[in-house]
């Protein structure tokens, strides 16, 4: 009695696989009641221990170090035999690698109105089967965005760009971040010209808005009520004045409301105390009409 000849095939899980992503092999067998183990091989060396054949089946463990290169790699599965049928080897099955892709996102960023840009970064995600940073060659390109110190309050993109940077066994994606450019503080101060004054009696009251060049309105208030109109910003001086002669007598508490802008947040000053005097009516000579 002689033993019975076998044919023995190999296919993949994917035949062109990611790097880093898990593909296995299979062995089938014929006859089907074969028994005995597979050993697979990639380019004639030996991946894995052998793997018992189970209704004619053997299918290997999950295997992802296979790294990118040119050509593709020659997957074969060498079938033992057992006590009835021969061993034997499959032909070669071609396997390929293809690269994974590395993420190069820019880190979004944040500054105030009138400032400098801050520094502009990105990082670098998606390494797989343990590789870090040490696998890069060359290196990142400046990362770039087109808000400048003068840029308006907004969101601006952020942009990385490769330069020259590489690596074997990836490729590479760039991600735009954004530079949010927020509204400057302010603040504002508010003084009067004459403090003491007499009640009816001219006097000034000016509001310095800081930083100067700040525009919009300041609204005055008395006692917490708007008083007056609101006065405009000088964008030079920072200054917003009000000329009054309506006071009324007594101590007052004056604010100073400076109402925000596209790109300044509103502010209002700590109050002034503005006293008025009554007016001396004292040698008003009062006649009577005929």
């Amino acid at each position: 009695i002689t033993k019975t000849t076998t044919g023995v095939t190999v296919t993949s899980s994917k035949l062109s696989s990611v790097y880093g992503s898990a593909v296995t092999f299979t062995a089938k067998v014929t006859p089907a009641l074969a028994t005995g183990q597979v050993q697979f091989k990639v380019d004639g060396v030996n991946k894995g221990g052998l793997v018992a054949v189970v209704n004619g089946v053997a299918t290997s463990a999950a295997i992802s170090d296979l790294t990118v290169r040119s050509t593709a790699y020659k997957v074969s599965a060498e079938y033992s035999g057992d006590a009835n049928i021969d061993g034997k080897t499959s032909i070669d099955l071609s396997q390929t690698i293809t690269k994974a892709v590395l993420t190069v996102t820019a880190d979004n960023k944040s500054k105030v109105y009138g400032t400098v840009n801050p520094a502009l970064t990105a990082t670098i995600t998606g390494y797989v089967n343990g590789d870090d940073s040490s696998v890069l060659t060359g290196g990142l390109g400046t990362t770039t965005t087109a808000a400048t110190a003068s840029s308006a309050v907004g969101s601006y993109a952020i942009t990385p760009v490769l330069g020259t940077i590489g690596a074997a066994n990836y490729s590479f994606k760039t991600v735009a971040g954004s530079l949010a450019v927020t509204k400057a503080a302010t603040s504002v101060a508010v003084a009067s010209n004459l403090n003491p004054s007499v009640y009816g009696q001219s006097l000034t009251l000016t509001a310095t808005v800081t930083p100067s060049t700040a525009s919009g309105t300041v609204q005055f208030k008395v006692g917490g009520v708007n008083f007056g109109a609101p006065a405009a910003v000088n964008t030079t001086t920072g200054k917003a004045v009000l000329a009054t002669t309506t006071l009324p007598a007594g101590s007052s508490n004056i604010t100073a409301t400076y109402s925000g802008s596209t790109n300044y947040t509103a502010s209002t000053s700590d109050p002034l105390v503005q006293t008025v005097d009554k007016k001396d009516l004292t040698g008003l000579v009062l006649t009577k009409s005929t």
